[in-house]
């Protein structure tokens, strides 16, 4: 997708979220946008932050547009229940 094309980590960074040592929780797949060590600007962490509360209340996909020089644009398809 654009998205991994144009990463500023690159597709093996986004591929590693569900390693333990890349989440903020030190669990598989506690990756977060919005605090740790993999923090992004906080503009980004908003963006997907109301992306993830829009899709919260409508239960379907969710487009969160970043913006041309934040990322592009991904699809929250759905939530990864432990």
């Amino acid at each position: 997708t654009e998205f991994a094309k144009f990463h500023p980590g690159g597709l093996g960074k986004i591929l590693a979220t569900d390693e333990k040592q890349t989440g903020w929780t030190g669990e598989e797949f506690g990756f977060s946008l919005t605090r740790g060590s993999n923090a992004h600007f906080p503009k980004t962490g908003r963006v997907f932050q109301e992306g993830m509360r829009k899709f919260d209340k409508l239960q379907s996909q969710v487009e969160v547009n970043f913006g041309k020089d934040d990322g592009g644009a991904i699809t929250i398809l759905g939530k990864l229940l432990l």
